[in-house]
């Protein structure tokens, strides 16, 4: 039996159809797409301004003294380039692994299951991509708590209801422009 799920030429398609799309690259085409963005901006300004970045002691020595380490073993094993970047300003870490294969063998001690699964439950985001010939991986890590500082709700809700009351003017952008491409 064989079974096949091919989608990557179908991806690839769709991608180059979006980037050769001049529309894509342009700001919005009505005179709404500027306001839903800039209400938006002020909601997710307001949202973060709510909270300051505070180191986590707990997040740096994970990552330090049982993450990182067991990296080290995976990069040994596998052949790889790792380099582990901490940006003590953002409180944030980027862990990039580069390498030509990912094995797994039978008489692995189940390291590389484990730091790939720890990794990416504590990693913020995980990257994986073929470059080259190489396989690439990247974690980024917040190593930081937010503390609330401040009370925005009100002002957060009233800017929901403004994102909401735009809705009914999206829906008809969108019935036009559908009725637009149906015409054509």
């Amino acid at each position: 039996m064989k079974r096949k799920a091919l989608y990557l030429d179908d991806s690839e398609k769709e991608l180059d159809a979006l980037l050769e799309n001049e529309d894509f690259w342009k700001p919005g085409k009505s005179e709404w797409d500027s306001e839903i963005l800039d209400i938006t901006n002020k909601q997710r300004e307001l949202e973060e301004s709510q909270y300051v970045k505070s180191r986590s002691n707990e997040a740096y020595c994970y990552l330090l003294s049982e993450l990182y380490p067991m990296a080290e073993k995976v990069a040994y094993a596998q052949g790889w380039d790792m380099i582990l970047n901490i940006d003590e300003e953002e409180h944030t870490a980027t862990l990039g692994c580069c390498g030509r294969f990912l094995i797994k063998t039978e008489g692995d001690d189940g390291t590389l299951e484990n730091f790939l699964s720890q990794a990416m439950e504590f990693s913020e985001q995980c990257f994986f991509s073929a470059h080259n010939d190489l396989i690439k991986i990247n974690f980024i890590f917040n190593l930081y708590e937010k503390e609330k500082i401040a009370d925005h709700s009100k002002e957060i809700e009233t800017l929901k209801k403004q994102l909401e009351d735009n809705q009914e003017k999206v829906r008809e952008y969108l019935l036009e422009e559908m009725v637009d491409e149906y015409r054509k």
